[in-house]
């Protein structure tokens, strides 16, 4: 959940050269490695800490978290949460060049976005199924994707996991990831069914990046596809098939319709 602060206890306070915007409505203070603790005793001194200045329609639109955040009443004698730098929204334990990433994913200057404002008015419109006018490293789309998940972005999650769909990740790399994240099975699933079909297992360093619990569910559910191929004096044995493979690791990670789930996210 996003926290307000007083920005005056902090030392070294810049604005963000990119996203703070003239215009914008919303204030938020990203502070990297600032800890309950430090903000509750009110004398923490922070480096690297930034303003950024937005516009609160897509935090409102999209994150639950922050809809909540920016709808609540005021206490009596305070200003609203966000409205200006000294009742900024704090971001904790995201960088600033993170959470600038994590902007861009909205404000792209490739995408083709409309402003129109007139008075409080704000209309926007995205054309954000064009993937190939967002590029970005491995490491960007990840912070992007923790962002998304801390801060309840299921638009935004889904749509990282698809631009990540097209990058060149190792398989068990990748597993890691979705994991990590948990992401939804219809991305999940496909990469365990590569590793179950291929004929051999996962190696070490697979074993190592996926770790135990993980691979184990890869073992079984191998095992048991190639189990199920074996009858006696039944010649060479027919080759794997990919509907058995879902349907094993879907048992097993306790999935009744693997590929279904809550489906693409519209983010538009």
């Amino acid at each position: 959940m996003p926290h307000s602060t007083n920005p005056e206890t902090f030392n070294h306070v810049q604005r963000h050269s990119e996203y703070y915007i003239e215009g914008g409505d919303l204030f938020l203070l990203v502070c990297p490695w600032l800890s309950a603790i430090s903000c509750a005793n009110d004398a923490f001194l922070q480096v690297d800490n930034t303003f950024f200045r937005v516009h609160s329609y897509f935090l409102k639109r999209d994150s639950a978290k922050f809809r909540e955040e920016l709808e609540a009443a005021p206490e009596p004698g305070k200003k609203r949460k966000g409205s200006e730098e000294s009742s900024a929204i704090q971001i904790r334990e995201t960088t600033p060049d993170e959470f600038a990433k994590f902007l861009w994913v909205y404000y792209n200057r490739c995408n083709n976005f409309v402003f129109q404002s007139l008075r409080f008015m704000l209309t926007v419109r995205f054309h954000l199924r064009k993937y190939d006018q967002y590029r970005a490293t491995l490491e960007e789309w990840t912070s992007i994707l923790k962002i998304a998940c801390t801060h309840d972005f299921p638009a935004v999650k889904d749509f990282t996991v698809r631009c990540l769909e097209s990058c060149d990740i190792a398989v068990a790399q990748r597993i890691k990831l979705y994991r990590t994240f948990d992401v939804d099975a219809k991305y999940t699933i496909p990469w365990f069914v590569q590793l179950c079909l291929r004929e051999e297992g996962p190696t070490d360093g697979e074993t190592e990046i996926m770790g135990t619990k993980v691979s184990l569910i890869v073992y079984r559910a191998r095992e048991r596809l190639r189990s199920s191929l074996i009858a006696p004096n039944a010649g060479a044995p027919p080759p794997l098939s990919e509907s058995a493979a879902i349907e094993a690791i879907c048992s097993i990670l306790g999935y009744n319709s693997p590929l279904s789930g809550p489906g693409s996210v519209s983010f538009i």
